[in-house]
């Protein structure tokens, strides 16, 4: 939305105004035209946002591949990132994680019998 802003010469919050409650039709399906603004995550080594998408996707692929007997706390989960170059907060870890419908570690850790 800011290089739209910034082309287009008007304030950011303008272009959010234009795109709210407006839709897109594709091969697809519907989807609403903020969809195509999809904010990002700064990457670490300086270069291109990483879509919030795609930090999701990595988060989700980390838990399916964690041992369940000792799952990953958020804070291991933020340092799995830095270490692909992906800078993100705990607190977002965490975010992302109930927006996953993912429980705390202590709600995926899988007990002996």
């Amino acid at each position: 939305m800011q290089q739209i802003a910034d082309t287009v010469g008007i304030h950011v919050g303008t272009v959010s105004r234009a795109c709210d409650e407006k839709w897109v039709s594709s091969p697809q399906g519907i989807f609403p035209l903020q969809r195509l603004f999809a904010g990002g995550i700064a990457s670490s080594d300086g270069g291109e946002n990483v879509a919030n998408d795609a930090v999701r996707s990595k988060i989700q692929e980390i838990i399916n591949k964690e041992n369940k007997k000792s799952p990953l706390t958020d804070d291991a989960i933020v340092a799995m990132l830095e270490s692909d170059g992906i800078q993100v907060a705990r607190r977002t870890i965490a975010k992302y994680r109930d927006i996953l419908g993912i429980p705390s570690s202590r709600g995926r850790r899988q007990w002996e019998t």
